[in-house]
């Protein structure tokens, strides 16, 4: 572990910096492939998207929850069949040219 205040190198197993007495900053998550990364890493090394903090993530995940159950909901479906009905009679209402 790396402090971030006066970058001495100490033990993870430490919950302050033993020279300066920082806290140890908490992992961030990638939101996309889902992976807890080291502390001081401010983009994933295996997707490369920027990572943010558990409460961030928590949340960025609580939204998305919300926005698929939108998406699939009965009357979202009701909707996307309705356009699709429509859209295939236009294109063959379409005069086809010869």
């Amino acid at each position: 572990m790396i402090c971030p205040n006066c970058y001495i190198t100490y033990d993870d197993d430490f919950k302050f910096c033993p020279y300066c007495g920082t806290k140890k900053p908490k992992p961030k998550i990638c939101p996309i492939c889902h992976s807890e990364q080291k502390i001081g890493f401010n983009f994933c090394p295996k997707c490369g998207n920027a990572l943010m903090g558990k409460k961030e993530y928590d949340e960025f995940r609580k939204q998305g929850i919300e926005e698929l159950k939108e998406m699939f909901s009965p009357e979202r479906r009701r909707e996307r069949a309705e356009q699709r009905k429509k859209e295939k009679l236009n294109i063959e209402t379409i005069p086809q040219r010869n």
